[in-house]
Formats: C-alpha cells, structure tokens, sequence
C-alpha cells in the first residue's frame, strides 16, 4: 500500500485516527502490516501525548480542587473567627432604599442584630453613629468619596443598644466599576473602646508624668554620647538657662571628694557609670542668674541591645543645704558668742597636730579678769561684750595659722602652730598691752595668761595643757592688786558715768572716813578697808535706773524702795570679785542705823562692821554739803549740828563726837 503522507487537512492526532480507521476496514495482515508503517508510529506518538496532556489536567484539576477545599476552609475559619471577635463587617449600597447591603451576624456585640439595619431604626446607618461625631463622621466619608480616594480609616463613637457608648475604628473601601464609578462601599468594623480607654488613661498618665517632669523641682535632663542636650526640664532650665549647647561645655567643676575641681569627659563619665552605678556626683557652678550653686547629680545609661545611645541625669540643687551644712559645722566647730573657735574643735585639733607631728606648737591659755562681777554690777548683755571685745583681741594678736578657742564662760585657749616658748610669751605681751591700751566700756579688758610649748610626742597633751593653765593662775595672783585697782576704777568712772555721784564724791568721804579711823586709832588693815568701801560704797547704784537715780520731784514710795536696794546690788557685785569681797558687808550695811530701824536687814549698834558705821556718818555728811537733784546743798555748820542731832538714833555716838572734833 502506497503511503500517503500528505497532510489531510486535519490537526495530526485526527489524520491518524482517521487512517486507522480506513485500515480497519481491510484485512487483518494489511492491519498489522500498516501498524508497522509511519502512520501507526506518527498515531502512537500523537496518542501518548494526548494521554500525557489528559494526565497532566487531570492533576491539575485535582489540584484546583484541593486549593478551593482549603479555600473555603480558611473563609469558613475567618468566617469564625470574625463571628468571635469585635470586628463586624459592613456593605453599603448608595442607593437611599437599601443602604446597608450586608452587616455581619456578630453585630450583636453592640446588642443589635441584622435586621436592625436591614428594615429596622438603623436603616439609616448614621443612627448608629453616636450624635456628636455624627457630623464630623459624614463629613470624613463624604470627604473621601469626594477625593476619590481608594479607602477610609478614621474613628468614631456609636451607641449599643442598651444605650452604652463604645469607641470603633472602620475601614472603609470603596468599590468602583470598570468606569471607575463609585457603586458601593465596604466597611470593617473593630470595636476599640478598650485601647482607647487605655489612650486616654496613658494619655492622663503622660501628661502628668509631664507636669511632674517640667514642675518637679528636681533636674531631670539627658544627652547623647557626643553631650548633645536631648531633654531639659524647667528645674534645669532655671538654673543653666535655655541653652543649646553641649553638657560637657558647662562651667560643670566636680566636688566630690577624689575628684574636686575636675571634669569629666563621654567617655570617663561611662565608665564611672559603669562601676559605680547609682552612686552621686557633686558639682559646683555659676548659674545663668550669676549665682553660686552645688548640684548632685545620678546618671544613669540608656541602652539599646548592647549598645549604650544616652546619657541621662537626675539632679538636685543643694546648694541651701550645702549651706545649711557649712553653718552647722560652723556651729559645732565655732562659740556663738564669741565667733571663736569652741572647745571641742582645740581638743580635735590638738590630737590632730600631735598625730601629725607638727612640732613644736604651744598652747596659751587664758582665764578673763572681772566677768562675774562686769555681769552682775550691768548685766549680762555688757558681760557677753567684754567677752567679745577679750576674744577680738586675742584674734589681732595671733598669727593667721594659729587657733583662738573660747574654751567656755571666762576661759580661752590659743593653739600655736610651728611655734616655740618664746614666740607664746611674746603673743602673751601683746595681749596684755593690747588690753591696757583698751577703753573701759562699762570694764576695761583684761586677761591672765599661761602658755607651755610641745616640743616632741613623747609628752602628753595633758600635761602641756596642765602647765600653761599654772602658769595662767600664777599670773592671776601676781597681777590681783593690779587687776583689783583696775576694776576699782572701771566700777568708780562707770558710776561717775551716770552723772549722780562723781569720783571726787568717793575721794572726799574716803578722805573724812580715814581722819576718822585714824582718830580712833584703827590698825592698818582697817584703814585699807575704809578706804576701799568708801570707793564702792555706792556701787550697787549702778543697777539703778537713771529715770529713778536722777529724778528731780520727790521720789515715791516704790522708787525709794528700789534707791534702798543698792545696798544688796552693791553686795553681790563685791562679791563677784575675790578682790573686793572682803568689803563686800561693809557695802551693805552702811545704811544700818545704831537704833536699828535702818536698812537693809534693820541691825544695829554694834552688830553693824565699825566700817559701815564710820562710812555712813561720812556719806551723810558729804550728801548734805552738796547738791542734789532733789534739793539744794547745805551748810557745813548746819550739817555738823544735824548729824551731832542724830547721834546714838541713826549714827554711833563715839564716830559722831570723832567726826564732830576733827571738822571744828
């Protein structure tokens, strides 16, 4: 059989079939001998081909079919998950009739369901909407439609059914056909009352955390690692300035101890962090108001993974309690009265100098003359003055590294540092001269004093300490007649001061109150009595006030019981003074009548010290012969017939007939 194998018009798999067919048609050898030809080969190609094709769109097919099995499984999973989660899905026509095309089954989280927005009093959806953001809400979609915007995502309250406000979130899309015409609009809505309640607590939380940040009075600040200012607060501002500058530019000085007067670097800062975390840093510096300030500051690193990206401060400005620390040592260390040093800083500081061996050093002590008696005759305000006026002259007479110490009451101390025997006596004359060459205000200055030097660390302070406080007390003794005449007169110009009774008043009856010891043939000692008690015999008077003392009209009976007092203020201050206290009695009872109807305790004739009674005649008589602001002076002969008048009722007889025989 001619083989023909001429295309028939027919795709390849067709032409075979066909021809096989026709050879079906003739015997069984022309079958089996064609099979064997190029159509039988060309027919079993096409064929398997087409098998390969049908098995390959037959697993294709399979395939697809399992992609939509686990499609629809997946939307009936999300279909789920939608139902059980605060999301609701939307479709709005825009057509008026049927607004809402579709709302998800699980509205009903907000109490509605379908139907409500489908035929119900939601048909119109923006009575959902919660009325104040009604407005703002159709204006947003409106907005973007108008825009032809893609989609929508804004916020926006609506009301539940039970009349409960909740916060939702939509996302809106807008659909649009081939032509780009806007035919509908999808929305999802996510109830997000939660986070906004949370907003709004974080909100609250912020914006205090702000206040408190801006008002607190601490120094909150931080920088980058290059000292580029991040954050500043109010505290910091008002103290720095608005600055832009970098931190490690300010006029920052380091005062904690190890590290005063310096700065520190980035990199040296990180590494003080580092090992010592938590610990303080104190600065000093000059704010923007010109002021002085000490600031603590805690620093602390901010990192991100292992990598440190910040630097931020905590400061405090102690500057009034660095002050408050300054005056409290300043109080534990120094006398209030005197501006001294006290005695427990001379006792650290004489441990402190023997530790060190910073020998030699001498110690100076002193013990003031006359503070009892400055304290009783004026008071205590002119007490404390003596005490400061002895201290100021201690301080001029030392050196600027030596010590003055108030050691407490009338007694000081003076630490000399690098400083031998001689240099300690040569500071003791000064001190002396200094105060002879003072001005008697009420009493004038005056001190005794002992020093002893430390040569080496083998003798005890004690010991130093023990011999220049004998040597104070042996120039006290040495020096008493002197120091007791130098009060005398302090006492007598005080008293003269008050322009009642001058020192020749106390000269004049001294001088008649000795002619009349003498007369009587009084021993030596005696005579030094009288002359004494006439000086201080109206000392006491001091301590009366001048309204009184001075007063011209005739004095009432309460003032005259205050004149009669001087008596006993003249005792205690005589007393005061172991120089003058042996006259001390004399003083009081120089007012005692020989009948006993005197005062100040109403004794008489002899029970009165013969000296009292010698020193009233004396007095009375030198009273009567001179002017007073209440009456005029008197005759001396009629002063003489007046007392002579008096004699064995106010006045000893026998001191009267001396006193009598020596003025006649």
């Amino acid at each position: 059989m001619e083989k023909d194998k001429s295309h028939c018009g027919k795709n390849t798999l067709v032409c075979l079939i066909d021809k096989l067919i026709e050879i079906n048609n003739g015997n069984e050898e022309v079958f089996i001998d064609s099979f064997e030809d190029d159509y039988y080969k060309d027919l079993k190609r096409e064929i398997n081909k087409l098998i390969e094709r049908m098995a390959i769109k037959i697993e294709e097919s399979k395939k697809t079919n399992e992609n939509l099995a686990g499609i629809v499984k997946e939307l009936q999973q999300a279909y789920y998950i939608i139902q059980k989660s605060s999301i609701v899905l939307f479709e709005w026509t825009l057509k008026e009739e049927i607004p809402t095309k579709y709302v998800s089954e699980n509205i009903s989280i907000f109490g509605y369901d379908r139907e409500d927005f489908y035929n119900g009093k939601l048909k119109d959806y923006w009575d959902f909407v919660y009325f104040e953001d009604r407005i703002k809400t159709k204006k947003a979609v409106y907005e973007s439609r108008k825009r032809e915007s893609d989609e929508l995502v804004h916020k926006y309250r609506v009301v539940c059914k039970n009349g409960d406000i909740r916060w939702v979130e939509e996302w809106m899309i807008h659909e649009k056909d081939d032509s780009g015409i806007l035919v509908s609009e999808k929305g999802v809505l996510r109830d997000i009352t939660e986070q906004m309640s949370m907003a709004e607590k974080l909100k609250i939380s912020e914006n205090r955390y702000k206040k408190l940040f801006e008002n607190t009075s601490a120094l909150v600040f931080s920088f980058d690692l290059l000292g580029n200012i991040i954050e500043k607060n109010k505290a910091f501002t008002d103290i720095f300035g608005d600055i832009k500058k970098n931190f490690f530019d300010i006029d920052l000085y380091l005062t904690t101890k190890g590290f005063e007067g310096k700065k520190m670097n980035t990199l040296e800062l990180i590494n003080y962090i580092e090992k010592s975390p938590g610990r303080i840093l104190e600065y000093s510096l000059q704010g923007e108001d010109g002021k002085n300030y000490v600031i603590e500051i805690r620093f602390s690193i901010r990192y991100e993974g292992d990598k440190s990206i910040e630097i931020q401060g905590i400061g405090q400005d102690i500057s009034y309690r660095k002050e408050a620390e300054k005056k409290l040592k300043y109080i534990s260390e120094h006398d209030k009265l005197s501006g001294l040093y006290n005695r427990e800083y001379f006792d650290r500081k004489m441990e402190e100098l023997n530790r060190n061996n910073e020998f030699p050093f001498s110690i100076v002590v002193g013990d003031m003359n006359g503070l009892k008696i400055t304290n009783d005759a004026f008071g205590h305000s002119k007490g404390d003055e003596l005490i400061f006026n002895i201290g100021r002259i201690l301080k001029r007479a030392a050196g600027t590294s030596d010590i003055v110490c108030r050691l407490g009451g009338d007694e000081f101390a003076v630490i000399m540092r690098r400083s031998d025997e001689k240099r300690a006596e040569e500071f003791c004359k000064s001190v002396k001269k200094m105060c002879e060459e003072s001005k008697i205000s009420p009493i004038k200055p005056s001190i005794a004093l002992g020093s002893a030097t430390k040569n080496y660390r083998e003798s005890e302070i004690s010991e130093i300490f023990k011999e220049a406080d004998d040597k104070m007390y042996r120039n006290k003794i040495s020096e008493m007649g002197k120091t007791r005449d130098e009060l005398i007169k302090s006492l007598r110009l005080s008293l003269s001061d008050k322009k009642y009774e001058s020192v020749e008043h106390s000269d004049r009856i001294k001088k008649l109150s000795l002619l009349i010891g003498k007369r009587l043939k009084l021993n030596d000692l005696k005579l030094q009595e009288i002359s004494l008690t006439a000086e201080m015999h109206d000392i006491g008077k001091i301590s009366i006030p001048d309204n009184i003392l001075l007063k011209e009209e005739k004095l009432t009976s309460h003032e005259w019981e205050v004149i009669k007092k001087h008596s006993q203020n003249g005792y205690h201050i005589l007393l005061s003074s172991p120089n003058l206290a042996h006259v001390a009695e004399n003083v009081l009872y120089h007012h005692e009548r020989w009948d006993g109807r005197g005062y100040p305790k109403g004794i008489s004739r002899y029970d009165i010290p013969i000296v009292a009674r010698i020193i009233s005649v004396a007095d009375c008589y030198e009273s009567m012969t001179q002017d007073r602001p209440y009456r005029k002076k008197m005759d001396k002969d009629k002063a003489i017939e007046e007392i002579i008048s008096l004699s064995g009722k106010k006045y000893d007889p026998r001191i009267v007939d001396t006193f009598a025989d020596i003025l006649r």
